[in-house]
């Protein structure tokens, strides 16, 4: 079987990551076909650093540089969209912080009869899950690799997928599901991606014996409510505005409004009672009202604060 596979990597200012993660692309057992590099605007010599190490003159590397940051949202946007406009089988997306190991496209391709959109375990170098897994029906969430290998299925975390990081689509499911949301920019567009494929029907897991590695990403996972619930604090005024919006977004779509009036209650009751803190609960408020109203322009004036 010869699969055409193309890598998407969005950047913004993380240089020597972004040269870790080629590294690491070029020295696959399973060589992509493709790789093209969305750089969302940045402005610490991006560029001029990929030129350097050879990337630019590579004829199986397109690099875009965008005008303006896009977030992870826009740049995945424009990325999958270059890359379905040549013949491919399937896209690899992965962000500039991450890196596969040598055999993790060759493991995944394994598995490629099986599943429509899929990834491996992502985990730090300590083996810690870099995003929590929190099954469904289940409080407490996963937060080893360890404890993913033992609840795993025949090696397998069926309707589970952290997108975004080292996974793998199917060009067919992009032509079915669409190009994700740009205007989400970060923080719920992958969410909101996955969901959008499981209601069309796509076999989603993540492969709990396959390994990308990503920083740990800190305050995801945060216990509230007696440790019976989990929340992902952002920190950031922007990821905090964002969550919100995107959050009170996804839940309305694809569960309904008594799932949006929970999501409402959880990201004040943080906030409020769990790390009370009023300008992160006026942010939360400005992002649930902006979501209601269908503004996704708003977020641009937290970019870099």
């Amino acid at each position: 079987m010869s699969l055409r596979i193309c890598a998407v990597v969005v950047t913004f200012n993380r240089q020597q990551a972004l040269l870790h993660c080629l590294h690491h692309l070029r020295q696959q057992s399973r060589p992509v076909d493709r790789i093209i590099i969305v750089d969302n605007a940045s402005t610490d010599g991006t560029q001029q650093a990929l030129q350097q190490a050879g990337w630019l003159d590579d004829d199986n590397t397109h690099y875009i540089k965008l005008f303006n940051n896009t977030g992870g949202a826009g740049g995945f946007y424009r990325g999958i969209q270059a890359a379905m406009s040549q013949p491919v089988d399937a896209i690899w997306l992965m962000d500039d912080d991450g890196y596969a190991p040598e055999h993790c496209l060759e493991q995944l391709l394994e598995q490629y009869q099986h599943f429509d959109f899929y990834g491996p375990l992502v985990v730090n170098e300590a083996e810690q899950l870099s995003f929590p897994i929190r099954l469904k029906g289940e409080h407490q969430p996963l937060r080893h690799r360890k404890d993913a290998l033992e609840r795993a299925s025949d090696g397998v975390l069926h309707d589970v997928l952290i997108p975004f990081n080292g996974v793998l689509i199917k060009g067919p499911l992009v032509q079915q599901i669409g190009l994700p949301r740009p205007e989400f920019f970060i923080w719920g567009d992958d969410i909101e991606y996955r969901l959008r494929a499981q209601a069309a029907g796509a076999r989603i897991g993540t492969l709990s014996e396959v390994n990308f590695y990503h920083p740990y990403q800190g305050g995801i996972g945060q216990t509230m409510l007696f440790g019976r619930l989990h929340f992902n604090d952002g920190r950031s005024r922007l990821k905090i505005y964002c969550q919100s919006r995107n959050g009170f977004a996804n839940a309305r779509r694809y569960f309904g409004w008594r799932a949006a009036l929970a999501f409402v209650v959880k990201q004040l009751w943080f906030y409020s009672l769990t790390r009370p803190n009023p300008k992160h609960l006026t942010l939360v408020l400005r992002g649930l009202f902006d979501s209601w109203r269908g503004n996704f322009s708003r977020h641009t004036h937290y970019i870099g604060r």
